[in-house]
């Protein structure tokens, strides 16, 4: 025979063990799916971008198969990584080695139903351009004078 108070203790205890079981199996929907590696034979340049909606876009790896590819996946045989998808344009980022041999980073955009993307290569090397005030040159005019005050009209004192 229990008694109230072990009773109590045993249905908080059920309370507890419920919901932290209810919030790891919550916690684990809400975890987005691990990265892809897509078109693992191919290169990035002979795929094309079919359509591309916001966080979700459909790819044509080599003129043959169709595949689906999320924010965070890898593409072809360089890696390149997904990093932005919104409405008709698709983000890569390709990592590769220069010429230097040191390690680069190259953006590749894609549009809707362009096939190799158009590829910009950042050049961290070069200093940004220094931003300047814009400062007049010339002769600065002098100022205007302005008339004297009036006195008020008034009993004098």
């Amino acid at each position: 025979m229990t008694t109230p108070s072990r009773r109590a203790c045993r249905i908080a205890l059920l309370v507890v063990v419920t919901s932290v079981w209810l919030s790891g199996e919550s916690r684990a929907q809400d975890r987005p799916p691990a990265p892809r590696h897509v078109a693992a034979q191919t290169a990035v340049g002979e795929t094309t971008l079919v359509k591309a909606s916001d966080g979700i876009a459909v790819i044509r790896v080599a003129a043959r198969e169709l595949e689906k590819v999320r924010t965070g996946d890898l593409v072809g045989t360089s890696k390149a990584v997904v990093m932005e998808i919104a409405a008709g344009r698709l983000v890569l980022e390709e990592t590769y080695t220069g010429a230097d041999g040191r390690p680069n980073k190259a953006l590749i955009i894609f549009k809707d139903g362009e096939s190799g993307g158009t590829r910009y290569l950042p050049r961290p090397e070069e200093p940004r351009p220094i931003g300047s005030k814009p400062v007049p040159v010339g002769p600065i005019a002098p100022p205007v004078p302005r008339a004297p005050k009036r006195q008020p009209d008034g009993p004098a004192q």
